[in-house]
């Protein structure tokens, strides 16, 4: 096994091409499997890696997440291996509707937190009204016991 690296690359969707440099793997080339024709839902593409041990596997795992971590891609990674002994990765990527769904939730959760913090808030300011009135009754008080003396 030659410690040379390679550098795999992929297609996603159409246009795009990534390429991955993962270290202490075979230097050939990467084989692009035939894959299923795009649906209109999400796009599914099949990574032939020549690697053919375990530590070879993580390291084209940690590669795959690194650059759909720079992408920012939600990818399912799914491995298995080929009549060959090669890794196959099947990558599926976020379909926009599900994408869409993501955001809708994120910002939902956002929108909570800030009314909870909200929440919070008025509590604290219906607090600080409370002591002021006692602070100022707390005054009138000591006044009129000064006015008795």
């Amino acid at each position: 096994m030659s410690t040379a690296d390679f550098v795999p690359s992929f297609e996603l969707g159409r246009r795009q091409i990534i390429s991955l440099p993962i270290r202490s793997a075979p230097s050939a080339p990467p084989v692009e499997l035939p894959r299923r024709p795009d649906t209109e839902v999400q796009q599914i593409l099949e990574v032939e890696e020549p690697v053919r041990n375990q530590t070879g596997d993580n390291q084209t795992l940690e590669a795959l997440d690194t650059a759909t971590r720079s992408l920012k891609l939600k990818v399912r990674k799914k491995r298995r291996r080929t009549a060959a002994g090669s890794t196959c990765f099947r990558i599926t990527t976020q379909s926009r509707k599900e994408y869409l769904a993501e955001e809708i939730r994120k910002v939902k959760g956002e929108l909570q937190r800030s009314e909870a913090e909200m929440e919070r808030l008025r509590g604290v300011e219906a607090e600080k009204r409370r002591a002021d009135a006692e602070i100022e009754r707390l005054r009138r008080e000591n006044e009129e016991l000064k006015q008795r003396k």
